[in-house]
């Protein structure tokens, strides 16, 4: 039976191809700046790292009381903290900063890099594809400096030469040896280039130097929520030990998104979807206004098929799949729209070098989104049409005998 409607709204739209090409491009035009907007949100804010289990770290930021303002760690509150949490299976650390490498192989280079605490990457659960992690040893006082290279900087500098393995280049002019290469997608954190162990000397031994990031993967009982009571309790502990440089600092963990990309960033995003939302439903305004407006040119036709039985769900039915059918061809289109935004977005927005990690495929979450406005579309632009023709005065519209006014003087205010 839907079937049948289903071939009958075909027909019926192939009769009036201009009525059908003006409803499809309104939609798809409403259709294809959400499918844009909500790929863009879907990237920033509902993917995470690469990963598995990437949903389970946190990172740890340090709080002012006084402003608000966020802050890195010390090194040596890295250390206190890790030995009275519980909240956390392990506790890494990082920080970023620009490197300029140097070999025989080309010209000097900039890139960015990150230094590591020796288990950061088993803390995140990654390995080396090639060569070995940072261990325990390279992050002592005097250790040989030692890398570990990112699969783009490994391909686009060094070819993916397998013997770049034990070789010597130079990061800031330091002599370091290369032990390893990350995965494909891994550019933690943010784009970094390459890695080296945090070593705590200098400026790094002192607990007034807030220069690191604290991330650590949860224990499996613990939640962000009770993580977060935790830390505010163990800064509360170091504020009372350590008034000197602890005081006045509190601590709060943030997820993926919230640290990476921030909460005033998820605003913008959400009050852009919004704003495309809105868009939508000018569309669909747009398609209810020539839809009823056709409808007062139906009236007979459907005057007749309620007159030979039809119900008045049946007649139903059929306006609302002619209206899906509207609503699918300008979701297909609307699809190819957004395929097209998102494009441009990352072409002209975008820097060249963002993290690997950041992407923005129409994954199952789109196309989820996008079947359900699509669908939601067409019944939200088929309804009010839908429900006056099923209420015509049959009689009066087929003594009127088509002359456009059978929807009555109802049909002409709504």
């Amino acid at each position: 039976m839907l079937w049948q409607d289903v071939i009958f709204g075909l027909r019926v739209l192939r009769k009036n191809p201009g009525f059908a090409l003006v409803a499809v491009i309104a939609l798809a035009l409403g259709i294809g700046a959400n499918a844009t907007m909500f790929t863009i949100a879907n990237g920033f804010l509902f993917r995470n790292l690469p990963f598995a289990g990437s949903q389970q770290i946190l990172y740890i930021v340090s709080v002012s009381h006084a402003d608000g303002r966020e802050h890195g760690e010390s090194y040596p509150d890295y250390r206190d903290i890790r030995s009275r949490v519980k909240s956390f299976q392990s506790l890494g650390a990082f920080s970023r900063f620009d490197v300029d490498v140097s070999d025989r192989v080309s010209v000097p280079a900039q890139y960015k890099g990150a230094r590591l605490t020796a288990n950061a990457f088993s803390v995140i659960g990654q390995r080396p594809i090639l060569g070995r992690d940072f261990r325990p040893g390279d992050a002592l006082v005097g250790a040989p400096p030692v890398t570990i290279l990112s699969y783009a900087l490994w391909r686009n500098r060094y070819s993916e030469q397998a013997d770049i393995l034990g070789s010597t280049i130079r990061i800031n002019e330091v002599p370091t040896t290369v032990i390893g290469v990350m995965p494909r997608s891994l550019r933690f954190p943010g784009d970094s280039s390459l890695w080296v162990p945090l070593v705590p000397t200098g400026n790094w031994s002192k607990r007034d130097y807030r220069g690191m990031v604290l991330f650590g993967r949860l224990a499996p009982q613990a939640t962000q929520a009770s993580a977060s009571a935790e830390l505010g309790t163990v800064a509360s502990g170091l504020a009372s030990r350590y008034p000197g440089t602890d005081k006045g600092f509190g601590a709060r963990v943030d997820s993926f998104n919230d640290y990476f990309i921030g909460r005033n960033m998820r605003l913008v995003l959400l009050a852009l979807l919004g704003a495309v939302g809105f868009v939508l439903l000018i569309a669909c305004a747009n398609v209810v206004n020539l839809l009823l407006a056709r409808a007062v040119l139906r009236g007979r036709e459907i005057s007749i098929r309620v007159a030979l039985g039809a119900g008045r769900w049946r007649v139903i039915r059929q306006l609302l799949v002619e209206s899906v059918i509207l609503s699918m061809t300008g979701g297909v289109l609307g699809t190819v729209l957004g395929i097209v935004g998102v494009r441009i977005f990352q072409q002209t927005l975008l820097p060249d070098e963002r993290a690997a990690y950041l992407s923005f495929p129409m994954d199952w979450r789109v196309l989820v989104y996008l079947a359900v406005i699509t669908i939601g579309a067409g019944i939200l632009a088929g309804l009010a049409p839908s429900f006056r023709l099923s209420h015509l005065d049959i009689n009066a519209s087929l003594k009127e005998g088509g002359r456009g006014a059978g929807a009555g003087r109802g049909g002409r205010r709504l």
